[in-house]
């Protein structure tokens, strides 16, 4: 009586089983999800097959390459061009899962808590809460860095826009200064590389108008707004409008030389919407500020003139 397959030929075969009926699953909620018959079992099949037949390992879990696949098809599908955009969270997570959880596709603007360790009391050096990551890869649910996340942290997230990344006609760049720093204990709530550097600022100025991007999404916004803001909304104080900010002064210029249709920010905490023309400059830029968890509606494929609904 003979033995069967090596192990390693009968572990592929359950391999491409399991995460063909992953994948059934998989495409059955998107279509649940979206609506959409194109997003189909075949092709999601076609992925997860392809990723096996070039990266299986007898160490690697099936369910990784289903994951994997199923992140691409989110990726390339994209669906809708309608996002949700969402205000900083600032680690409030539950009501950030209910803002979420009626869209396929949203991006948060930044300061969504991520890598903050317990400064003081009983739980110091702990981690606090991380981002609800399986309520976001369930959709297209993504966000960018603000001033109150750790970088190294961001880096490890799945969900994370790197600084500088462009897709359909928009650009993200994150980071700002923290006004309250001198009041915050480095690597547990506050990290020195909050902004970009002088020279990644540089790189991604140069990206940007090699693009020229129809959206902007950042954390922080350009100087001459800033001021607007600082001016119109006093309960911020005076500090923030003293604090000199590499991150608004590279953004000053991207504006200068390229005027988006519309450029969506947090960092302030107020809600704010204006469209502003930047010196003698005909095209003008819709900015619209993101209060703690404000959500906005946005198709980001149509006109101007409709850009955006507020969503409760």
């Amino acid at each position: 009586m003979g033995c069967g397959p090596p192990f390693r030929d009968r572990a592929s075969s359950a391999c491409v089983r399991a995460i063909r009926e992953t994948a059934a699953s998989a495409a059955a909620a998107i279509r649940r999800e979206f609506c959409d018959d194109e997003v189909s079992f075949v092709l999601l099949e076609q992925l997860c097959n392809r990723r096996i037949s070039a990266h299986w390992t007898h160490r690697e879990s099936p369910l990784t390459h289903a994951h994997v696949a199923l992140g691409a098809i989110r990726k390339r599908g994209r669906m809708s061009s309608l996002i949700r955009f969402s205000g900083d969270v600032h680690g409030k997570y539950d009501a950030y899962k209910r803002a979420i959880a009626a869209v396929p596709r949203s991006i948060q603007v930044g300061d969504m808590g991520v890598g903050f360790r317990h400064a003081r009391g009983a739980r110091l050096g702990e981690p606090a809460a991380n981002p609800p990551h399986y309520a976001m890869v369930r959709g297209d649910h993504r966000f960018i860095r603000g001033n109150h996340d750790n970088p190294t942290a961001c880096r490890t997230q799945s969900q994370w826009i790197p600084d500088g990344h462009c897709e359909d006609a928009m650009m993200f760049v994150g980071g700002a200064v923290s006004v309250d720093r001198d009041q915050r204990t480095e690597g547990y709530d506050w990290w020195p590389d909050e902004e970009l550097s002088e020279t990644e600022l540089q790189n991604i100025g140069a990206n940007y108008l090699a693009h020229k991007p129809r959206i902007m999404v950042t954390h922080d916004c350009p100087e001459e707004v800033a001021a607007i803001l600082l001016a119109k909304f006093a309960i911020l104080g005076t500090a923030e409008r003293d604090l000199f900010s590499r991150t608004r002064v590279a953004l000053q210029e991207m504006w200068a030389a390229h005027p988006p249709e519309l450029w969506i920010f947090g960092h302030y905490h107020v809600s704010f919407e204006q469209v502003l023309h930047h010196g003698d400059s005909e095209a003008g830029t819709r900015f619209i500020c993101l209060a703690e968890l404000e959500c906005r509606d946005i198709d980001a494929g149509g006109p101007p003139a409709a850009i955006s609904r507020r969503t409760p």
